[in-house]
């Protein structure tokens, strides 16, 4: 634990994260096609978000079928930031900087994992009914 209170490898996903921030507002000033804004600023948010649940800001609705819809959609934007960055090492990094980019990648790949783990996700949870039937009534037979 540091002295903020937050893991050491919990610091390592934030300085990935804001790394990955960092790269994405760079590639949106040079290589990102028109029209394509909008969904980077969605990408970047979902980067704040992911942040904010690792250092518990992220605020659960208070049902569990939203909690996991808000999750998942972070996870999609997370998905589409993957495959930037994958085309991105593929076609412009240099090859010494290959080491590092896969950390991001395996950091994404645990903060996913993270997402849906956490125990937030659940709260709230209520079947609006039972799905359970009665049971049949138990018959008895009596010697005579």
């Amino acid at each position: 634990m540091t002295d903020t209170g937050v893991s050491a490898q919990t610091n390592t996903f934030i300085t990935h994260l804001d790394e990955v921030e960092a790269f994405l507002r760079k590639d949106a000033d040079t290589q990102m096609p028109r029209g394509s804004a909008t969904n980077r600023a969605l990408q970047i948010d979902a980067i704040g978000k992911t942040r904010d649940c690792l250092t518990g800001g992220f605020a659960p609705v208070k049902d569990a079928y939203h909690n996991l819809r808000d999750r998942f959609a972070i996870l999609s934007r997370l998905a589409e930031i993957q495959q930037t960055m994958v085309m991105d090492a593929e076609l412009f990094m240099p090859a010494d900087e290959a080491p590092h980019r896969q950390h991001q990648m395996t950091t994404f790949g645990t903060v996913s994992n993270l997402l849906i783990a956490d125990p937030q996700v659940e709260n709230g949870w209520t079947c609006p009914r039972s799905t359970k039937r009665p049971s049949p009534p138990r018959l008895s037979y009596r010697a005579e």
